[in-house]
């Protein structure tokens, strides 16, 4: 089954998508995937870190221009909530 994943790869992998776009640190992150090295974890899942840094980027955004309401605002738009 060359070029196919598991579904346990699958699931680790959402696991870890997950984890980043939450906010887990990425040290949390490598001693929950058993990784030996902080490289390793980054390498492996830093093209995911790029959702965060949007999530990131946006509530700063929010904070600077109108502060909690907006970022309640966002939150309710990210779980698909009215506006």
């Amino acid at each position: 089954m060359k070029g196919r994943t598991s579904l346990a790869a699958e699931l680790w992998l959402s696991n870890a998508s997950m984890c980043i776009e939450g906010g887990v640190d990425p040290k949390i992150l490598q001693a929950l995937l058993g990784h030996s090295f902080i490289k390793m974890t980054m390498n492996i899942y830093s093209h995911f870190c790029q959702v965060a840094f949007d999530l990131a980027s946006r509530a700063l955004e929010a904070v600077a221009s109108g502060g909690a309401k907006v970022i309640r605002m966002l939150r309710r738009e990210e779980k698909g909530g009215p506006r």
